[in-house]
């Protein structure tokens, strides 16, 4: 379980639970949130849930290796204002075992896959 502060105020928390990975934004005001799927390796969106806050609901794609799960916001007022949370997971027999490392940017082309 852990922290990511993705779009600053939002308080973002995740946690891995019987193979998924389940991120929590519980304040997405002034904030749109979007799951990219071009970014994101190995692993997939499986639900999403709108209620107290945004919840996404991630699993893996691939049988074992490094997964990626790429959640992204932009500004309601500005969308030239966003900023992307990369969360780097190990997979094994196609569950999410566990988040190896959590990084913001604010543009994709900081970050390393």
């Amino acid at each position: 379980q852990g922290n990511a502060s993705g779009g600053e105020e939002s308080g973002a928390t995740y946690e891995v639970v019987r193979g998924r990975l389940y991120i929590d934004i519980p304040d997405t005001e002034g904030y749109y949130w979007n799951y990219d799927i071009l970014n994101s390796r190995a692993t997939s969106l499986e639900e999403t849930k709108e209620n107290n806050g945004l919840h996404m609901t991630i699993a893996a794609d691939d049988n074992m290796g490094t997964g990626y799960a790429v959640p992204y916001w932009e500004s309601e007022e500005n969308s030239y204002y966003k900023g992307y949370v990369i969360y780097e997971v190990e997979i094994e027999d196609k569950e999410i075992t566990e988040v190896i490392d959590v990084s913001e940017v604010s543009d994709l082309s900081e970050y390393t896959f």
